[in-house]
């Protein structure tokens, strides 16, 4: 059945509109997509092991085999927004799939939460607060400014070492004299000013033990 719906062209995107129209309703009922309530996107990518050689199938950083898919995640309600199939040997802090997926879980999103979020949006415009919650594979450079154009908020996790601490402890700034860094707190917390929106990323020594999901 799956197989002949796969087929049957235009049937895809047409649960998928059912499915938006359906979640539009149930978000309106329970004031998920109100005004001002604060949006919450968690991003993973997760190692999937098989057992014979499927196709997509490939070998993986951690020497298993089988397929390495990415997810985003709604946290206020637990849905799976968008999920992105990918080979074994698919990297983990991929720009264009982290992106891809955050611009795929938006889409399925209401259109009144989704559509202040796109690339060259106004931050003025924006009725919702939204934040993108990712394990350290979305420490990457790339990927916050594409947050930061989409105006999202973002948390990140990475592990501590001198160089991270000396550029949070002091400032660091882009060729063209764009500011990215500011001070830490007191707690290893850094608040980190880039613009609008602002970046949060938390350190940890690589002795702690990671939250579940790897987020801070």
């Amino acid at each position: 059945m799956i197989a002949d719906l796969a087929k049957t062209p235009g049937a895809i995107s047409a649960v998928g509109e059912v499915m938006g129209q359906v979640r539009g309703r149930v978000w309106a009922e329970h004031g998920r997509s109100d005004p001002g309530r604060r949006l919450l996107l968690d991003i993973d990518a997760t190692l999937t092991r098989v057992h014979s050689e499927k196709e997509d199938a490939k070998g993986n950083y951690k020497r298993g085999f089988g397929f390495h898919p990415v997810a985003c995640f709604a946290d206020c309600s637990g849905e799976a927004l968008a999920v992105e199939h990918r080979p074994g040997n698919a990297g983990a802090n991929t720009i264009a799939d982290l992106v891809g997926i955050i611009d795929a879980g938006l889409d399925a999103l209401p259109d009144r939460v989704a559509r202040s979020h796109r690339p060259g949006a106004i931050a003025a415009d924006a009725t919702n607060e939204t934040l993108v919650r990712s394990d350290s594979a979305g420490h990457t450079l790339g990927f916050l400014w594409d947050m930061s154009d989409r105006n999202l908020r973002f948390c990140v996790t990475g592990r501590s070492n001198n160089i991270l601490s000396s550029v949070i402890l002091g400032s660091a700034t882009t060729p063209a004299g764009r500011t990215l860094y500011g001070p830490t707190t007191s707690n290893g917390t850094a608040t980190i000013p880039m613009s609008t929106p602002v970046l949060r990323r938390s350190l940890r020594s690589p002795t702690t033990r990671p939250s579940r999901n790897g987020l801070a």
